[in-house]
């Protein structure tokens, strides 16, 4: 399958974009996700349902049988969750996550309204603390926040967080979308990955690269934030099934395979699926076929089934990917040794201060490299 274009170009998978070895792929590593809502999508349940467990933190006992009915909220967890492990079920394998083989535990912290309460957060991060061992769980990744920038000592969210890294559990956080200096817990907790974002033009020519409007620090401790930045826009996301914009981008892949002389004809059985007036009925081929790419470019249709999208949201479990590569390389290195390797293993970006961007963007090859010859015997 092929991606559409933006700026020419197709939308690059993940892997392209950092450069990645594929030689690893998570396996055997269980990612916990804490997020606003989630979906069981065919890119974690085909052809193998690698969801080990879902759950709802504000209703434990019943979340579960809504979980296959799509809600607004459960988009942004199915498309952090799908950016780290999917495994391109629909897109033939194209974009895929970099720990396409990982197993995945989802828990929905959001109330109906979609808020994320910090309370609530706190719940999702007590639930992994104590099932922790009974899902095996390796890594979390955290691509939301609390409300207030407050000490680290005074917040109950990275206590928590602090305790899941005393017991061997690596944590992944988004710096958030400020572009300002502001750092929230739990990004703000000093010993997990806080991850910022890069802007990568969706290109692989280095010097196009820049910083994405990533929050920053100090925290109001002192702490620098971020540790490292990952790809954080022209991400490649699954829409969410059976919503109006998987209908529309359903109907516009389908009109972009008709031949000219048949497309108006078409367009007008596709017409109640996307958003144009009847009028574009009238209007010539070339003005039909530049309606339909507006809509696709207002929506950032990439497919039928995926859409590219930006935040340190989706940074994040870029990170978090290459973390499960190196858990499946050697299960047994700690949190503070795996933030040590991605600190040192980072490439600085030019012209882009510090604060910014900490110790620059995630080098997955040399990180592995390094993780296997740490692995190896001596001699």
């Amino acid at each position: 399958m092929k991606g559409w274009t933006v700026n020419r170009k197709k939308i690059l998978p993940i892997a392209a974009r950092l450069d990645a070895s594929a030689a690893h792929t998570g396996k055997n590593v269980t990612i916990a996700f804490i997020d606003s809502g989630f979906y069981p999508h065919p890119d974690l349940t085909q052809p193998h349902n690698r969801i080990l467990k879902y759950v709802d933190i504000l209703d434990t006992a019943h979340g579960e049988q809504q979980f296959a009915t799509p809600k607004l909220i459960s988009w942004h967890g199915m498309m952090t969750s799908v950016c780290a492990a999917g495994n391109g079920y629909l897109s033939n394998g194209l974009y895929k996550g970099l720990a396409s083989d990982a197993t995945v535990v989802l828990i929905k912290v959001a109330d109906d309204r979609g808020r994320v309460a910090e309370h609530n957060l706190l719940l999702g991060l007590e639930w992994v603390l104590t099932h922790r061992d009974l899902y095996d769980i390796d890594l979390v990744n955290i691509s939301v926040g609390g409300d207030r920038e407050i000490p680290h000592e005074e917040s109950l969210i990275n206590r928590a967080v602090e305790q899941l890294l005393e017991r061997g559990v690596v944590v992944v956080v988004a710096a958030g979308n400020t572009g300002t200096q502001r750092i929230v817990p739990p990004a703000s907790t000093p010993d997990v990955i806080t991850v910022g974002g890069l802007d990568d033009k969706n290109s692989l020519h280095r010097q196009d690269h820049t910083l994405y409007w990533s929050s920053f620090g100090p925290t109001v401790d002192g702490v620098a934030k971020p540790e490292i930045i990952a790809p954080a826009i022209w991400i490649p996301l699954p829409i969410l099934p059976e919503t109006d914009q998987f209908v529309e981008a359903q109907a516009i892949a389908r009109l972009n395979r008709i031949p000219n002389f048949l497309l108006r004809h078409a367009l007008k059985r596709e017409l109640p699926h996307i958003q144009l007036s009847p009028d574009i009925l009238n209007q010539p081929v070339r003005l039909i076929r530049q309606a339909l790419k507006a809509r696709r470019d207002h929506h950032k249709y990439i497919s039928a089934y995926y859409k590219h999208g930006d935040g340190t949201s989706f940074a994040a479990p870029i990170v978090s990917s290459v973390v499960a590569q190196m858990l499946e390389i050697n299960p047994g290195l700690t949190p503070a040794r795996i933030k040590e390797i991605l600190i040192q293993t980072a490439e600085t970006l030019p012209n882009v201060p510090p604060a910014q961007q900490g110790h620059g963007v995630i080098n997955q090859r040399e990180a592995l490299r390094v993780v296997w010859q740490g692995a190896r015997p001596l001699g």
